[in-house]
């Protein structure tokens, strides 16, 4: 086989494995919602929510000695239609996930009250007609 024709091959098996996988980027902790069902407002401390979850992203002290705990975790996973070469401006896209899990601790460190939303989302049309659309 000449050197031509394996950098060729190998740009060929390249080009096809991306285009299989995609790309993804993710930022922060995923939040399992099974795990979130088992926080109970007033009876679950701030350690055992630790436990549960691990380290928060961000905790605030919001007042009258009240902390507000923050979970947060984003994902984007390019679609393998974005890789083709010049179609993909047009077709491509990515899958997008957000979770955000807000935890208003009382001055004990016993949860108050908390929000979770996980939402996930659809970006089309590659980059040179972007639409972000909720996913079904």
């Amino acid at each position: 086989m000449t050197p031509h024709r394996s950098i060729s091959l190998a740009f060929v098996i390249i080009l096809v494995s991306l285009t299989i996988t995609g790309c993804v980027s993710s930022t922060g902790q995923r939040v399992e919602t099974d795990k979130v069902s088992q926080i109970k407002k007033g009876v679950t401390t701030r350690a055992e929510v630790e436990a549960l979850l691990g380290q928060p992203t961000n905790v605030t002290v919001v007042g009258n000695g009240k902390r507000m705990m923050f979970y947060q975790y984003w994902e984007a996973r390019a679609k393998g239609e974005s890789f083709i070469p010049y179609a993909g401006m047009f077709v491509g896209g990515t899958n997008n996930r957000q979770q955000m899990l807000q935890i208003m601790l009382d001055e004990n460190n016993v949860v108050e009250d908390y929000e979770f939303n996980d939402r996930a989302t659809e970006t089309t049309g590659g980059v040179v007609n972007r639409q972000e659309v909720p996913k079904k």
